[in-house]
């Protein structure tokens, strides 16, 4: 299961890739199997992390800090030209759980204020958020953001 948790999430495989992976190392098994194990494995890789990071995780776990990941996902129907819309998803990286989800039109681009962030978040985000103001805006105390790291 791990195999395929990494395969999928850590090197960013889709599920048939992952599936072909799967299939030439182990047993055959199809995209669809893929996907209903990742469905349900994620208790398993909660408790598992719980495990690797130990006494570490304590206080991420109690409130002090929050390590938060974030990115956009473009959307188009079928038939589509280009765009429709964006995904923006925030998760909680240590408790593996959804912190906010927002769909938007084509024009809105990746940005931090897309994310209800607060005092002492950690995020991880890629080079698409690096507008200056999107950063500052949370950076800031009192500017919208409530001075996330």
């Amino acid at each position: 299961m791990l195999q395929v948790v990494m395969n999928y999430c850590g090197i960013d495989l889709v599920l048939r890739e992952t599936a072909g992976n799967f299939t030439l190392l182990e047993e055959r098994i199809s995209d669809t199997a893929i996907q209903k194990r990742l469905k349900a494995c994620g208790p398993w890789v909660k408790a598992l992390l719980g495990r690797l990071l130990g006494a570490a995780a304590a206080p991420l776990l109690e409130g002090h800090l929050r390590f938060v990941v974030g990115d956009g996902s473009t959307v188009q129907g079928t038939g589509s030209q280009g765009t429709e819309h964006r995904l923006h998803l925030a998760v909680d990286w240590v408790r593996l759980e959804l912190i906010s989800v927002k769909v938007t039109d084509a024009h809105e681009g990746e940005s931090l204020r897309h994310y209800p962030l607060r005092d002492g978040d950690v995020v991880v985000v890629d080079r698409g958020y690096n507008s200056a103001r999107g950063v500052d805006r949370v950076c800031r105390p009192g500017r919208g953001g409530g001075g996330a790291l």
